[in-house]
Protein backbone atom coordinates (compact mmCIF):
# COMPACT_ATOMS: atom_id res chain seq x y z
CA UNK A 1 0.00 0.00 0.00
CA UNK A 2 1.08 3.41 -0.56
CA UNK A 3 2.37 5.97 1.45
CA UNK A 4 2.56 9.07 -0.63
CA UNK A 5 0.78 12.49 -0.51
CA UNK A 6 -0.24 12.62 -3.40
CA UNK A 7 -2.78 9.26 -3.46
CA UNK A 8 -5.50 11.57 -3.45
CA UNK A 9 -5.67 14.20 -5.58
CA UNK A 10 -6.81 12.96 -9.22
CA UNK A 11 -8.56 14.87 -12.71
CA UNK A 12 -11.21 13.48 -14.66
CA UNK A 13 -9.83 12.21 -17.95
CA UNK A 14 -12.64 10.10 -19.17
CA UNK A 15 -16.39 9.35 -18.18
CA UNK A 16 -17.89 6.46 -18.33
CA UNK A 17 -19.41 6.66 -21.99
CA UNK A 18 -15.98 7.43 -23.24
CA UNK A 19 -14.40 4.81 -21.34
CA UNK A 20 -17.13 2.37 -23.46
CA UNK A 21 -16.88 3.53 -26.40
CA UNK A 22 -13.03 3.65 -25.99
CA UNK A 23 -13.08 -0.21 -25.24
CA UNK A 24 -15.12 -0.86 -27.97
CA UNK A 25 -13.12 0.66 -30.33
CA UNK A 26 -10.25 -0.97 -28.84
CA UNK A 27 -11.40 -4.34 -28.83
CA UNK A 28 -10.82 -4.81 -25.21
CA UNK A 29 -13.05 -5.87 -22.55
CA UNK A 30 -14.86 -3.49 -20.14
CA UNK A 31 -17.01 -4.05 -16.86
CA UNK A 32 -19.36 -1.17 -18.27
CA UNK A 33 -19.78 -0.31 -14.18
CA UNK A 34 -19.35 -1.29 -10.89
CA UNK A 35 -21.26 -4.06 -9.68
CA UNK A 36 -20.86 -3.16 -5.99
CA UNK A 37 -22.79 -0.48 -5.89
CA UNK A 38 -24.04 0.32 -9.12
CA UNK A 39 -22.14 3.22 -9.90
CA UNK A 40 -21.05 4.58 -13.16
CA UNK A 41 -16.96 4.17 -13.92
CA UNK A 42 -14.79 7.11 -15.29
CA UNK A 43 -11.09 7.14 -15.53
CA UNK A 44 -8.54 9.43 -13.87
CA UNK A 45 -5.36 10.86 -13.87
CA UNK A 46 -3.07 10.98 -10.88
CA UNK A 47 -1.95 14.75 -10.18
CA UNK A 48 2.20 15.63 -9.93
CA UNK A 49 2.86 11.45 -9.90
CA UNK A 50 6.11 10.79 -9.63
CA UNK A 51 5.46 7.10 -10.95
CA UNK A 52 4.52 7.01 -14.54
CA UNK A 53 2.99 3.29 -13.50
CA UNK A 54 0.27 5.62 -11.21
CA UNK A 55 -0.61 7.69 -13.48
CA UNK A 56 -4.49 6.44 -14.41
CA UNK A 57 -7.18 4.75 -12.56
CA UNK A 58 -10.45 3.24 -13.33
CA UNK A 59 -12.96 2.90 -10.68
CA UNK A 60 -16.17 4.22 -10.00
CA UNK A 61 -17.33 7.73 -9.45
CA UNK A 62 -18.63 6.56 -6.03
CA UNK A 63 -15.25 5.93 -5.06
CA UNK A 64 -14.06 9.22 -5.63
CA UNK A 65 -15.06 13.17 -3.91
CA UNK A 66 -15.08 16.14 -6.25
CA UNK A 67 -13.21 19.31 -4.41
CA UNK A 68 -12.53 22.53 -5.68
CA UNK A 69 -9.35 24.46 -4.68
CA UNK A 70 -8.40 28.18 -6.06
CA UNK A 71 -10.87 27.00 -9.00
CA UNK A 72 -9.38 24.01 -10.19
CA UNK A 73 -11.49 20.57 -9.58
CA UNK A 74 -9.46 17.63 -8.86
CA UNK A 75 -11.03 13.98 -7.30
CA UNK A 76 -9.65 12.81 -3.96
CA UNK A 77 -10.22 8.73 -3.20
CA UNK A 78 -13.92 8.89 -0.62
CA UNK A 79 -13.97 5.24 0.20
CA UNK A 80 -10.21 4.22 1.55
CA UNK A 81 -11.85 0.58 2.74
CA UNK A 82 -12.63 -0.16 -1.07
CA UNK A 83 -9.49 1.77 -2.80
CA UNK A 84 -7.17 1.22 -0.02
CA UNK A 85 -4.53 -0.54 -2.38
CA UNK A 86 -5.32 2.05 -4.76
CA UNK A 87 -1.88 1.85 -6.61
CA UNK A 88 -2.01 -1.84 -7.66
CA UNK A 89 -4.93 -0.36 -9.94
CA UNK A 90 -3.50 2.05 -11.51
CA UNK A 91 -1.24 2.01 -14.75
CA UNK A 92 0.41 4.26 -17.00
CA UNK A 93 -1.66 3.47 -19.99
CA UNK A 94 -5.21 3.70 -20.49
CA UNK A 95 -5.27 -0.06 -21.68
CA UNK A 96 -3.82 -1.10 -18.48
CA UNK A 97 -5.58 1.09 -16.14
CA UNK A 98 -8.83 -0.69 -18.20
CA UNK A 99 -7.41 -4.24 -17.74
CA UNK A 100 -6.52 -3.74 -13.90
CA UNK A 101 -10.20 -2.53 -13.26
CA UNK A 102 -11.30 -5.63 -15.30
CA UNK A 103 -9.29 -7.57 -12.71
CA UNK A 104 -11.07 -5.76 -9.96
CA UNK A 105 -14.40 -6.54 -11.10
CA UNK A 106 -14.06 -9.88 -11.61
CA UNK A 107 -12.61 -10.48 -7.97
CA UNK A 108 -15.43 -8.71 -6.80
CA UNK A 109 -18.16 -10.92 -8.56
CA UNK A 110 -16.15 -13.49 -6.99
CA UNK A 111 -15.81 -11.99 -3.43
CA UNK A 112 -19.95 -11.44 -3.62
CA UNK A 113 -20.63 -15.23 -4.56
CA UNK A 114 -18.82 -16.40 -0.73
CA UNK A 115 -20.79 -17.29 2.27
CA UNK A 116 -21.73 -14.06 4.05
CA UNK A 117 -19.13 -14.13 7.03
CA UNK A 118 -16.86 -14.87 4.25
CA UNK A 119 -18.14 -11.61 2.28
CA UNK A 120 -18.03 -9.60 5.42
CA UNK A 121 -14.01 -9.73 5.78
CA UNK A 122 -13.11 -9.96 1.78
CA UNK A 123 -14.62 -6.52 2.08
CA UNK A 124 -13.69 -4.92 5.21
CA UNK A 125 -10.18 -6.70 6.08
CA UNK A 126 -8.50 -3.80 4.78
CA UNK A 127 -10.20 -1.07 6.48
CA UNK A 128 -9.83 -3.34 9.76
CA UNK A 129 -6.17 -3.48 9.67
CA UNK A 130 -6.27 0.73 9.17
CA UNK A 131 -8.34 0.52 12.32
CA UNK A 132 -5.96 -1.50 13.99
CA UNK A 133 -3.38 0.88 13.58
CA UNK A 134 -5.27 3.92 14.50
CA UNK A 135 -7.20 2.92 17.33
CA UNK A 136 -4.14 0.89 18.58
CA UNK A 137 -1.90 4.17 18.28
CA UNK A 138 -4.84 6.15 20.37
CA UNK A 139 -4.84 3.20 22.77
CA UNK A 140 -1.23 3.86 23.64
CA UNK A 141 -1.57 7.02 23.63
CA UNK A 142 -4.29 7.36 26.18
CA UNK A 143 -2.84 4.39 28.32
CA UNK A 144 0.66 6.68 28.83
CA UNK A 145 -1.48 7.80 31.93
CA UNK A 146 -0.91 6.20 34.84
CA UNK A 147 -4.69 6.32 35.85
CA UNK A 148 -5.73 4.92 32.38
CA UNK A 149 -3.48 2.37 32.53
CA UNK A 150 -4.02 0.89 35.52
CA UNK A 151 -7.98 1.01 34.46
CA UNK A 152 -6.97 -1.07 31.41
CA UNK A 153 -5.42 -3.30 33.28
CA UNK A 154 -7.69 -4.02 35.69
CA UNK A 155 -10.68 -4.20 33.25
CA UNK A 156 -8.43 -5.67 30.53
CA UNK A 157 -11.71 -7.71 29.45
CA UNK A 158 -13.88 -5.04 29.25
CA UNK A 159 -10.98 -2.83 27.33
CA UNK A 160 -10.21 -5.71 25.12
CA UNK A 161 -14.05 -5.81 24.08
CA UNK A 162 -14.28 -1.85 23.24
CA UNK A 163 -11.12 -2.27 21.17
CA UNK A 164 -12.55 -5.07 19.09
CA UNK A 165 -15.36 -3.67 18.68
CA UNK A 166 -13.74 -0.46 16.97
CA UNK A 167 -11.62 -2.54 15.01
CA UNK A 168 -13.64 -5.19 13.78
CA UNK A 169 -16.03 -2.43 11.17
CA UNK A 170 -18.67 -4.81 12.58
CA UNK A 171 -21.63 -2.14 12.64
CA UNK A 172 -21.27 -2.30 8.78
CA UNK A 173 -23.24 -5.87 9.39
CA UNK A 174 -26.28 -3.43 10.37
CA UNK A 175 -25.46 -0.34 7.90
CA UNK A 176 -25.23 -2.15 4.20
CA UNK A 177 -25.10 -4.91 2.29
CA UNK A 178 -22.77 -7.06 0.91
CA UNK A 179 -24.08 -7.92 -2.82
CA UNK A 180 -27.43 -9.43 -1.30
CA UNK A 181 -29.50 -7.54 -3.62
CA UNK A 182 -27.22 -8.56 -7.33
CA UNK A 183 -29.23 -11.34 -8.75
CA UNK A 184 -26.63 -14.99 -8.63
CA UNK A 185 -26.75 -15.62 -12.32
CA UNK A 186 -25.33 -11.86 -13.11
CA UNK A 187 -23.34 -12.16 -10.53
CA UNK A 188 -21.75 -15.45 -11.93
CA UNK A 189 -21.57 -14.15 -15.47
CA UNK A 190 -19.35 -11.11 -14.29
CA UNK A 191 -17.24 -13.34 -11.74
CA UNK A 192 -16.78 -16.06 -14.80
CA UNK A 193 -16.47 -13.51 -17.69
CA UNK A 194 -13.85 -13.93 -20.37
CA UNK A 195 -12.01 -10.37 -20.22
CA UNK A 196 -9.45 -10.66 -22.59
CA UNK A 197 -10.78 -9.49 -25.67
CA UNK A 198 -14.26 -7.36 -26.08
CA UNK A 199 -17.41 -8.98 -25.64
CA UNK A 200 -20.16 -7.01 -27.42
CA UNK A 201 -23.02 -9.36 -25.79
CA UNK A 202 -21.49 -9.17 -22.41
CA UNK A 203 -21.53 -5.11 -22.10
CA UNK A 204 -25.21 -5.06 -23.77
CA UNK A 205 -26.73 -7.57 -21.40
CA UNK A 206 -24.86 -5.59 -18.44
CA UNK A 207 -26.49 -2.18 -19.64
CA UNK A 208 -30.07 -3.07 -20.22
CA UNK A 209 -29.62 -4.61 -16.58
CA UNK A 210 -27.85 -1.79 -14.95
CA UNK A 211 -31.41 0.66 -14.19
CA UNK A 212 -32.76 -2.61 -12.20
CA UNK A 213 -29.45 -3.36 -10.63
CA UNK A 214 -29.34 0.28 -9.78
CA UNK A 215 -32.95 0.33 -7.86
CA UNK A 216 -31.93 -2.88 -5.96
CA UNK A 217 -28.57 -1.07 -4.53
CA UNK A 218 -30.75 2.11 -3.73
CA UNK A 219 -33.63 -0.32 -1.97
CA UNK A 220 -30.75 -2.36 -0.77
CA UNK A 221 -31.30 -3.15 3.43
CA UNK A 222 -28.81 -4.19 5.71
CA UNK A 223 -27.53 -8.10 6.33
CA UNK A 224 -28.90 -8.20 8.89
CA UNK A 225 -32.62 -7.68 8.23
CA UNK A 226 -31.88 -9.68 4.89
CA UNK A 227 -31.34 -12.72 7.23
CA UNK A 228 -34.23 -12.26 9.73
CA UNK A 229 -36.56 -12.44 7.06
CA UNK A 230 -34.60 -15.33 5.51
CA UNK A 231 -33.31 -13.94 1.79
CA UNK A 232 -29.55 -14.92 2.99
CA UNK A 233 -28.57 -16.94 -0.29
CA UNK A 234 -27.98 -20.49 0.77
CA UNK A 235 -26.74 -23.57 -1.06
CA UNK A 236 -29.63 -23.52 -3.56
CA UNK A 237 -30.14 -20.36 -6.90
CA UNK A 238 -32.19 -17.57 -5.52
CA UNK A 239 -35.27 -18.15 -7.14
CA UNK A 240 -36.31 -14.62 -6.99
CA UNK A 241 -33.55 -13.09 -9.19
CA UNK A 242 -34.06 -15.40 -11.74
CA UNK A 243 -37.65 -14.90 -12.02
CA UNK A 244 -36.73 -11.02 -12.55
CA UNK A 245 -34.05 -12.10 -14.89
CA UNK A 246 -36.06 -14.34 -17.29
CA UNK A 247 -38.88 -11.64 -17.98
CA UNK A 248 -37.54 -9.56 -21.40
CA UNK A 249 -40.11 -6.77 -20.38
CA UNK A 250 -38.65 -5.06 -17.88
CA UNK A 251 -35.37 -5.56 -19.72
CA UNK A 252 -36.98 -3.79 -22.47
CA UNK A 253 -38.53 -1.17 -20.38
CA UNK A 254 -34.79 -0.39 -19.33
CA UNK A 255 -33.27 0.09 -22.91
CA UNK A 256 -35.83 2.64 -23.18
CA UNK A 257 -35.45 4.47 -20.07
CA UNK A 258 -31.82 4.46 -21.19
CA UNK A 259 -32.70 5.84 -24.78
CA UNK A 260 -34.86 8.19 -23.19
CA UNK A 261 -32.13 9.38 -20.98
CA UNK A 262 -29.96 10.04 -23.98
CA UNK A 263 -32.54 12.06 -25.98
CA UNK A 264 -33.54 14.51 -22.97
CA UNK A 265 -29.38 14.93 -22.50
CA UNK A 266 -29.20 15.70 -26.07
CA UNK A 267 -31.96 18.30 -25.37
CA UNK A 268 -30.24 19.95 -22.59
CA UNK A 269 -26.90 19.86 -24.45
CA UNK A 270 -28.39 21.38 -27.44
CA UNK A 271 -30.20 24.27 -25.25
CA UNK A 272 -27.08 25.11 -23.11
CA UNK A 273 -24.68 25.03 -26.28
CA UNK A 274 -27.43 27.66 -27.71
CA UNK A 275 -27.21 29.86 -24.61
CA UNK A 276 -23.50 30.30 -24.58
CA UNK A 277 -23.52 30.78 -28.14
CA UNK A 278 -25.57 33.83 -27.62
CA UNK A 279 -22.82 35.18 -25.16
CA UNK A 280 -19.75 35.53 -27.63
CA UNK A 281 -19.40 38.17 -29.97
CA UNK A 282 -17.32 37.51 -32.43
CA UNK A 283 -19.33 36.70 -35.50
CA UNK A 284 -16.70 34.00 -36.95
CA UNK A 285 -16.14 32.30 -33.60
CA UNK A 286 -20.88 31.88 -33.60
CA UNK A 287 -20.82 30.89 -36.57
CA UNK A 288 -18.18 27.88 -35.92
CA UNK A 289 -20.91 27.53 -32.49
CA UNK A 290 -23.89 27.48 -35.21
CA UNK A 291 -22.12 24.64 -37.57
CA UNK A 292 -22.14 22.87 -34.40
CA UNK A 293 -25.53 23.61 -33.77
CA UNK A 294 -26.88 23.19 -36.92
CA UNK A 295 -25.80 19.43 -37.25
CA UNK A 296 -26.26 18.36 -34.03
CA UNK A 297 -30.32 19.41 -34.52
CA UNK A 298 -29.54 16.83 -37.71
CA UNK A 299 -28.66 14.33 -35.21
CA UNK A 300 -31.58 14.96 -32.71
CA UNK A 301 -34.25 14.87 -35.52
CA UNK A 302 -32.89 11.20 -36.92
CA UNK A 303 -32.77 9.96 -33.40
CA UNK A 304 -36.14 11.11 -32.20
CA UNK A 305 -37.69 9.09 -34.92
CA UNK A 306 -40.32 6.28 -33.55
CA UNK A 307 -38.11 2.93 -32.58
CA UNK A 308 -35.31 4.58 -33.28
CA UNK A 309 -33.52 3.03 -30.45
CA UNK A 310 -30.00 1.80 -32.07
CA UNK A 311 -29.43 5.25 -33.70
CA UNK A 312 -29.87 6.34 -30.48
CA UNK A 313 -27.55 4.16 -28.69
CA UNK A 314 -25.12 5.63 -31.84
CA UNK A 315 -25.22 9.03 -30.45
CA UNK A 316 -24.26 7.93 -26.71
CA UNK A 317 -20.18 9.37 -27.96
CA UNK A 318 -21.92 12.49 -29.09
CA UNK A 319 -23.91 12.93 -25.94
CA UNK A 320 -21.60 12.13 -23.04
CA UNK A 321 -17.85 13.07 -24.92
CA UNK A 322 -18.28 15.68 -27.36
CA UNK A 323 -20.93 17.68 -26.38
CA UNK A 324 -19.38 18.09 -22.79
CA UNK A 325 -16.04 18.56 -24.30
CA UNK A 326 -17.65 21.62 -26.38
CA UNK A 327 -19.74 22.71 -23.31
CA UNK A 328 -16.50 23.09 -21.45
CA UNK A 329 -14.38 24.87 -24.07
CA UNK A 330 -17.64 27.42 -24.56
CA UNK A 331 -17.58 27.91 -20.72
CA UNK A 332 -13.76 28.18 -20.85
CA UNK A 333 -13.76 30.78 -23.39
CA UNK A 334 -16.89 33.11 -22.42
CA UNK A 335 -14.81 33.18 -19.10
CA UNK A 336 -11.94 34.63 -21.57
CA UNK A 337 -13.81 37.26 -23.19
CA UNK A 338 -12.88 40.02 -20.44
CA UNK A 339 -9.41 38.94 -20.10
CA UNK A 340 -7.28 40.89 -22.65
CA UNK A 341 -3.75 39.17 -20.92
CA UNK A 342 -1.75 37.71 -23.98
CA UNK A 343 -2.23 34.28 -21.83
CA UNK A 344 -5.82 34.90 -22.29
CA UNK A 345 -5.54 35.56 -26.27
CA UNK A 346 -3.51 32.88 -26.81
CA UNK A 347 -5.80 29.78 -25.13
CA UNK A 348 -8.58 31.68 -26.86
CA UNK A 349 -6.86 31.43 -30.16
CA UNK A 350 -6.63 27.44 -29.38
CA UNK A 351 -10.19 27.14 -28.55
CA UNK A 352 -11.06 28.91 -31.49
CA UNK A 353 -9.05 26.46 -33.99
CA UNK A 354 -10.85 23.50 -31.75
CA UNK A 355 -13.92 25.08 -32.43
CA UNK A 356 -13.32 25.47 -36.42
CA UNK A 357 -12.75 21.76 -36.34
CA UNK A 358 -15.52 20.19 -34.31
CA UNK A 359 -18.43 20.36 -37.06
CA UNK A 360 -16.46 18.04 -39.11
CA UNK A 361 -15.96 16.06 -36.11
CA UNK A 362 -20.29 15.84 -35.86
CA UNK A 363 -20.90 15.10 -39.64
CA UNK A 364 -18.88 12.10 -38.63
CA UNK A 365 -20.57 11.04 -36.34
CA UNK A 366 -23.95 11.99 -37.57
CA UNK A 367 -22.71 9.55 -40.51
CA UNK A 368 -22.19 6.81 -38.31
CA UNK A 369 -24.90 7.46 -36.56
CA UNK A 370 -27.32 6.95 -40.05
CA UNK A 371 -24.39 4.61 -41.54
CA UNK A 372 -26.91 1.29 -41.46
CA UNK A 373 -30.29 3.39 -42.96
CA UNK A 374 -27.44 4.52 -45.64
CA UNK A 375 -26.62 1.48 -46.35
CA UNK A 376 -29.76 -0.16 -46.96
CA UNK A 377 -30.73 3.16 -48.59
CA UNK A 378 -27.82 2.35 -51.26
CA UNK A 379 -28.90 -1.10 -51.04
CA UNK A 380 -32.18 -0.48 -52.24
CA UNK A 381 -31.03 2.41 -54.72
CA UNK A 382 -28.93 -0.61 -56.50
CA UNK A 383 -31.98 -3.05 -56.62
CA UNK A 384 -34.12 -0.21 -58.63
CA UNK A 385 -31.13 0.32 -60.68
CA UNK A 386 -30.71 -2.89 -61.66
CA UNK A 387 -34.45 -3.94 -62.33
CA UNK A 388 -34.87 -0.44 -64.63
CA UNK A 389 -31.83 -1.12 -66.26
CA UNK A 390 -33.39 -4.88 -67.14
CA UNK A 391 -36.71 -3.46 -67.97
CA UNK A 392 -35.03 -0.90 -70.57
CA UNK A 393 -32.46 -3.49 -72.05
CA UNK A 394 -35.33 -5.79 -72.64
CA UNK A 395 -37.16 -3.21 -74.52
CA UNK A 396 -34.73 -2.25 -76.87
Amino acid sequence: MAVNWQWNNFILMANGDALRCFAKEHGIFIYPYDIQTGSDIAMFEGMKVKDPKQRFIVCGIDDMREKTISGITSYEISTWGRVGDWDNYCSESYEGAIELWNKRMKETAQQLLKPPLRRFWLNEYSAIFMNLLLWGFIFFIVSLNNNVFFFFRDHYIFTLSIFILLCSNVKNIFLKSYGEEIPRDMLQKWAYANIYGYDEKFCDDAIRQWAMLKERHDNSVPLYLLWKRGKLRAAKDDETPKEIESHDEPQEMTYKLYCREILDSLRIQIDEISDLRTKIFDKTVKGYVENILKILREIQQTISAEDAYQKIISARRVVSYWNEETISLLQNYTKLLNNSSDEAAETKNGIEEILKDLPQVYKKELGHITETSTIEIKASISVIRNEIDQVLNERI
